[in-house]
């Protein structure tokens, strides 16, 4: 009898902490997704409005440490949503312990390195993570795009981030043209640049899929 109550007990228990982990994720996944009238944050499908006849949604700006940059230049200091003015932008969240974000790492390297000198920017946000393990995984993909750091999640909330990795698509004026909440495949990251950067029809983007991306 003894025995069984102690076994109870500890059912009971781990129910407790169970339903105060589910309560939790509740709320976190409620505290990103606040009401953009309310100035702390957006739901993500509100990001972009897929009718085409109406205007464009606005990026949040943020300012964020840089952990990573080409040749090392701005590293460990700020950089501005503001300051890409004029160029399109191509925003991922990621995160060192993301799968489906190392495998879709070669897909936005290759969107960095074809597309740099025409005016793109792969700009990877690390969110949820610690910045020394995501600077290290960072090197392990072979990310050369700039890595920078949203230290307090404040740009995950204004983002309406669920999770990573996602993906945010901002053109030279800086609206938000696409938002996707999932794991990019060559042809998101080819309808992502057509939307944002301009080409002619012999420069249209290539983005060739990889063995690991989806």
């Amino acid at each position: 009898m003894f025995v069984e109550q102690k076994t109870i007990m500890k059912l009971l228990a781990s129910l407790a902490v169970i339903g105060s982990l589910l309560a939790l994720t509740f709320i976190f996944r409620e505290a990103l997704s606040l009401d953009a009238g309310r100035g702390t944050g957006v739901h993500w499908n509100q990001l972009y409005d897929k009718n085409s006849d109406k205007k464009r949604k606005q990026a949040f700006d943020f300012a964020l440490t840089v952990l990573s940059w080409p040749q090392s230049l701005h590293e460990g200091k700020v950089l501005s949503l503001g300051s890409l003015k004029g160029s399109a932008v191509m925003m991922n969240f990621w995160a060192s312990w993301c799968e489906s974000c190392a495998e879709e790492a070669p897909l936005l390297e290759q969107a960095w390195r074809s597309y740099k000198d025409k005016g793109l920017v792969v700009l990877g946000v690390v969110s949820l993570d610690d910045p020394q393990a995501a600077l290290a995984e960072g090197v392990k993909n072979g990310k050369t795009y700039p890595l920078v750091y949203d230290s307090r999640g404040r740009i995950a909330v204004d983002y309406g981030l669920l999770g990573v990795p996602q993906t945010v698509f901002i053109d030279s004026t800086g609206s938000i043209a696409q938002a996707l909440a999932r794991p990019l495949g060559a042809a998101d990251i080819v309808r992502g640049i057509e939307a944002i950067l301009p080409s002619s029809s012999e420069d249209k983007p290539q983005i060739q899929p990889t063995k690991t991306s989806l």
